[in-house]
């Protein structure tokens, strides 16, 4: 099985915001991850509007995106589920919170045993399984991304890491690969090209 390398601590003050938390806290270990703090990204709407130029990551720069719970339904419809598995808290909020600012709806999981279960019961809402590696549990990212495969080929999968790669760690089936430390536009164009491989494949697929 494979083991993640125990990750630095953090301490976070309740009352700073999270992105406020994660930047400071997060850039001395995985500097890279922020390549672009004022960057300017196109955004897709889910509206059909044309797309609005954003500055700063996920929205504005230290503003709250709040959304509320009859909002979230409407994305799931009209964009599908993100399932985001990530052991470590402060990357999986960060990973749902970019997607939110895009229109995505999503639900974390902080491992791959958890995220095996919802997609038993669930698997008909997912339009994207989003998974780390290595992570504790009887499952990793890999084992995940296999069963999802064999069980649910329809489910496009993106995998990032910045331990392993799909090929080392034994995924058998096609998957979309970025590597930690990610940028934000690497991370939403990970997330466009994976969407995209799986409507090409439900394409071939079709009847």
């Amino acid at each position: 099985m494979l083991h993640k390398p125990a990750s630095a601590g953090f301490f976070m003050p309740a009352e700073m915001s999270f992105r406020a938390q994660f930047l400071p806290l997060l850039q001395p270990f995985r500097p890279n991850v922020i390549t672009q703090w004022n960057f300017q990204r196109w955004r897709r709407s889910q509206y059909g509007q044309r797309p609005e130029s954003r500055t700063g990551p996920a929205g504005q720069a230290m503003g709250k995106i709040i959304v509320d719970a009859a909002q979230m339904a409407a994305n799931e419809q009209q964009k599908g589920l993100i399932l985001v598995v990530e052991d470590e808290s402060i990357i999986r909020d960060f990973v749902c919170e970019i997607l939110a600012d895009e229109g995505f709806s999503t639900h974390a999981l902080e491992s791959a045993d958890e995220a095996a279960k919802f997609l038993d019961e669930h698997a008909d809402r997912v339009a994207l399984l989003l998974t780390d590696i290595l992570m504790p549990g009887t499952l990793n990212g890999a084992d995940l991304a296999n069963l999802s495969g064999n069980k649910w080929p329809q489910i496009p999968i993106l995998i990032m890491s910045g331990h392993e790669t799909p090929e080392s760690s034994g995924v058998q089936h096609s998957v979309t690969f970025i590597r930690k430390p990610w940028s934000f536009g690497q991370l939403l164009d990970g997330v466009d090209k994976a969407l995209e491989s799986g409507k090409a494949l439900q394409t071939r697929n079709a009847p």
